[in-house]
């Protein structure tokens, strides 16, 4: 006959276990109701709203500031083809380079950018928040009937836009001839305002759109009149003025600049404003020249 043998466990041992248990399962019930909500997030927030240094609540998500930085130096935004959201101020009408309406500019933070799509009827300083992809705005890529298809800078191609309220008018940032020559890619598709420049006479055309060099405090600006903003300059080259504009990376006719170049493109001819006739010394605000270098690093 086989033995039979059996382990007896005091009572005190089988509490101890019990107690154990209950503690365990105190603890790991939570964390299992919180799987759901996590596996909820995870499949429909987390991949769309990721976390980025500029983020905030105004800007929707993404930053405009952030879409143009450029880590590794290749040329090319790092976030190039993303599906992003953006919120800003519209500077630069639709239909203001363009009749179709298709394109305008808008500006967070100190950041402007273009923003390409379906036919828009926004005002200055219509406060409006874009969705789209990333894109880069390289030789005719698209509205091949402007100029402006030969751009070489970033834009959103807009997948849909909605106006949240209304800002006061935008206004320019006072920039210098030699500040936009050092660092042009800072002030790319914001609204800025250069004081103080004088017609050096090297112009080219392109149809109806002139490319023009002014000059000013020991450094020169390439600007760009499209046609359909009616803008030109008065005849003299000893008129001195003030331009306002979008700073806009473009390839300019063919030995006129380097392709691309950072152009200054006003919106009309209210952005065009004389200074100084003559040889006379032009009279220009000290605050907006010392605005402009302050904006420096």
């Amino acid at each position: 006959m086989t033995p039979e043998f059996k382990v007896l466990i005091s009572d005190t041992t089988r509490d101890r276990f019990m107690r154990g248990m209950s503690w365990l399962g105190f603890f790991v019930a939570p964390l299992l109701l919180l799987l759901p909500l996590i596996s909820f997030a995870q499949a429909h927030l987390w991949k769309y709203q990721s976390f980025r240094a500029f983020d905030t609540g105004h800007s929707g998500g993404d930053h405009i500031c952030d879409l143009r930085r450029d880590s590794d130096g290749l040329g090319r935004p790092d976030r190039l083809g993303d599906y992003v959201t953006v919120s800003g101020s519209v500077i630069a009408e639709p239909s203001t380079y363009e009749t179709g309406g298709c394109l305008f500019w808008i500006r967070h933070g100190g950041c402007g950018m273009l923003v390409y799509g379906a036919q828009e009827s926004f005002r200055l300083g219509d406060s409006v928040r874009v969705e789209g992809w990333l894109r880069q705005t390289n030789h005719g890529c698209f509205f091949p009937q402007t100029v402006l298809a030969t751009q070489g800078d970033v834009a959103i191609e807009c997948a849909g836009v909605s106006v949240l309220g209304r800002t006061d008018a935008p206004s320019p940032r006072p920039v210098t001839a030699p500040m936009l020559s050092r660092r042009p890619e800072r002030y790319g598709g914001d609204l800025i305002r250069a004081p103080g420049l004088t017609r050096v006479g090297r112009s080219a055309g392109r149809g109806n759109d002139s490319f023009v060099w002014m000059r000013g405090f020991g450094d020169s600006v390439l600007l760009y009149f499209d046609a359909d903003t009616g803008c030109e300059l008065e005849p003299g080259d000893q008129v001195r003025i003030a331009v306002t504009g979008i700073l806009i990376r473009m390839d300019p006719p063919q030995g006129l600049a380097p392709s691309p170049s950072w152009c200054l493109a006003p919106r009309g001819p209210g952005d065009i404003l004389v200074q100084e006739r003559g040889t006379a010394t032009a009279r220009i605000l000290w605050g907006d020249v010392k605005q402009g270098f302050t904006d420096q690093d």
